[in-house]
């Protein structure tokens, strides 16, 4: 997502927050809560298809090339026991055919080169299996062969149906976010008609709907914890002097950590974010000056799940959101 598309998002979920919290003064109004549940349920589908936006297509490249070079240590074998053969029953057209070198299952196009795996393949495959077998190939080799031509083929256009899947689901957020704004503005209207009976409400939710500018971001996470646990993010994405924007949409405290074991809960310069807060914290500053390359975030509450919106600005962030300093030991 961009930057502005994340800010609009982070402004959505903590107008939800605060409908959420105070949802027993609109609890007999069905239409308005319809509509706050057609907005849960366009952040759902904006989550959903930023997920998979954000879907790494490098390892479709990785697997590529290992089933290629897969597929050339097995043509290559096979084709050391045709050359063979060939030379030992003088046959010159056979071993023009067969002689295939490195370059040549490894260089040229997809096509070029499945094209030389499969003529190996199938001159191998022709023969007995006993004729091959002199030449230290068995029927697996050749049969593995095959199996590793198919591979590498069909892993060729991965990378390409990834990206497809990854573009459409960019052109799909805009559409969402016009959604989303058309539902908070119906939900303007709702809200300003308890202006008058509940004005504390009104200020509140007028205050929520401001879309702040965070800054740059590198990557925004929405969290829910189940009780008694954690989960370390942002690994070896922030330096000393970058800033995280928390919000607590939970009406339970979390407790926040920089370390470099994300496997383990960390037990000192912790900082407590009480109940339904909005706040901004400094690596590693207000972490009691102490860095750490993960980001834990601790739920440590009995019963309730706790959920939380973190965003990570580079340098300083842009948020409206009070600084914190306060870190127990």
């Amino acid at each position: 997502m961009t930057d502005g598309q994340n800010n609009s998002l982070n402004m959505a979920n903590v107008t939800v927050a605060l409908l959420n919290k105070n949802a027993t003064i609109f609890t007999t109004n069905a239409k308005m809560n319809a509509l706050l549940a057609a907005i849960v349920s366009t952040i759902g589908s904006i989550n959903q298809t930023a997920g998979t936006q954000a879907t790494d297509t490098t390892g479709a490249t990785t697997t590529k090339q290992n089933l290629h070079q897969i597929a050339i240590d097995k043509a290559e074998h096979v084709t050391a026991g045709l050359e063979a053969y060939a030379a030992d029953i003088n046959d010159t057209t056979l071993a023009a055919q067969v002689h295939f070198t490195h370059s040549d299952f490894s260089r040229g196009t997809l096509n070029e080169i499945v094209t030389r795996m499969n003529f190996v393949y199938n001159t191998a495959h022709a023969l007995p299996a006993a004729t091959m077998t002199l030449y230290n190939v068995s029927a697996t080799d050749i049969s593995d062969l095959n199996t590793a031509i198919t591979n590498y083929n069909n892993a060729a256009p991965t990378k390409k149906v990834m990206q497809a899947t990854t573009t459409a689901a960019t052109d799909a957020l805009p559409p969402l976010f016009t959604t989303l704004s058309s539902q908070l503005v119906k939900m303007d209207k709702w809200v300003k008609t308890y202006k008058s009976a509940q004005p504390a409400f009104f200020a509140a939710y007028t205050n929520a709907r401001k879309i702040v500018d965070l800054g740059k971001t590198t990557q925004a996470e929405e969290l829910v914890l189940m009780p008694h646990h954690f989960e370390a993010i942002f690994g070896k994405k922030f330096l000393e002097g970058d800033t995280f924007t928390v919000r607590n949409h939970s009406p339970k405290e979390i407790i926040l950590a920089l370390t470099d074991t994300p496997n383990v809960m960390a037990t000192t310069n912790l900082l407590n974010v009480p109940p339904m807060t909005e706040l901004q914290a400094e690596v590693s500053k207000n972490f009691g000056g102490v860095f750490g390359h993960w980001l834990l975030v601790h739920n440590p509450d009995d019963i309730d799940d706790a959920k939380v919106t973190i965003i990570l600005a580079h340098g300083k962030s842009h948020s409206s959101a009070a600084p914190v300093g306060n870190v127990s030991a």
